[in-house]
């Protein structure tokens, strides 16, 4: 996950070449109301169609968070919505919730009440009000990892084994040892690898090779440390020692 402190520019230029369109969409062909005010608006890109991204706008928005409230506002339970007028501060990044999990998301929360705003008429450039209107960012978050939820299930699986491996190795079964704590590496690699590489060929029955070629791939590309690798291939040769 990725927090940045971008220029007004970069949501500006976010807001025109994907927001702008997936609005003026809707008011064409759902009658969505102009003038609109944007506040807040976030960019899904699921692990099955990544080059057709999802863009939720205003009340749409779905996330979670943690905020530092303003002096007087009533406190939150989980769950509860929060209007950015309540916050004094973000203090956690923000995810898309359980059933967006494995999205890449860029999520931004804007104050319309702050200057310089920014106007935006459409379709007659003489209209007293604009059609789309907003302000400064507050705060965005952008995350490219995939199948997050996804990942963390192999994670557990895979620690489940690291522990079953060092349960056969203190009662001296070292064989069904060492098997299981290949499975933990291959699975903990694995969990690390998804939320890169959404390739569902990882998962499938011949994805062993497709593994180790994939970790490598990420420790060249600065995304693993290169003990991932070697701890892979320390478990796959005590493996077949093993059997």
């Amino acid at each position: 996950m990725i927090v940045l402190t971008p220029t007004n520019e970069t949501i500006v230029y976010l807001i025109h070449m994907v927001v702008i369109p997936e609005i003026v969409r809707r008011h064409r062909e759902k009658g969505l109301a102009f003038p609109l005010v944007l506040e807040r608006f976030q960019i899904l890109f699921r692990p099955d169609s990544p080059l057709e991204p999802t863009v939720r706008i205003n009340k749409e928005v779905k996330g979670i968070f943690q905020a530092e409230l303003k002096e007087g506002c009533a406190p939150k339970s989980d769950g509860d919505p929060l209007a950015y007028q309540e916050v004094s501060r973000f203090t956690e990044y923000m995810e898309p919730d359980d059933k967006d999990i494995d999205c890449a998301h860029i999520s931004v929360i804007l104050d319309p009440t702050r200057p310089p705003t920014r106007s935006i008429r459409l379709e007659d450039p003489d209209k007293p009000k604009p059609d789309i209107s907003f302000g400064l960012t507050i705060t965005w978050y952008f995350d490219y990892r995939w199948r997050r939820g996804e990942a963390k299930a192999y994670l557990k699986k895979g620690m489940e084994f690291r522990e079953a491996s060092k349960s056969e190795w203190d009662q001296g079964r070292k064989s069904a040892a060492l098997d299981n704590f290949f499975s933990a590496a291959e699975l903990i690699a694995l969990s690390r690898l998804l939320i890169f590489a959404p390739d569902e060929r990882l998962v499938g029955p011949n994805g062993h090779g497709l593994i180790r070629n994939a970790t490598s791939a990420r420790i060249n590309a600065g995304h693993l440390d290169d003990s991932y690798l070697k701890l892979g291939e320390d478990a796959y040769r005590l493996r077949d020692s093993a059997r």
